[in-house]
């Protein structure tokens, strides 16, 4: 499948802000979808919202920060 997608300001506002930690723009949009779809597969599997209804986020919870370990030192 393809995907052909229209764009805004907005649109490429949100692009910018994920594509500035290094990744590709085909990947930013992969991830941001598969986000979305896990909430809302899990809002359906745990009887939150009915399968038909479109789930609402209202909270998300980040992990702390914790730099990569650097596995190019000698």
């Amino acid at each position: 499948m393809s995907l052909v997608l229209a764009t805004d300001p907005r649109l490429l506002d949100d692009l910018a802000a994920l594509t500035r930690t290094g990744i590709r723009p085909e990947t930013a949009v992969r991830m941001a979808v598969a986000f979305m779809a896990t909430a809302y597969r899990n809002a359906w599997a745990d009887g939150l919202y009915p399968p038909t209804a479109t789930p609402r986020i209202s909270a998300y919870q980040l992990a702390p920060y914790s730099p990569a370990p650097d596995t190019h030192s000698e």
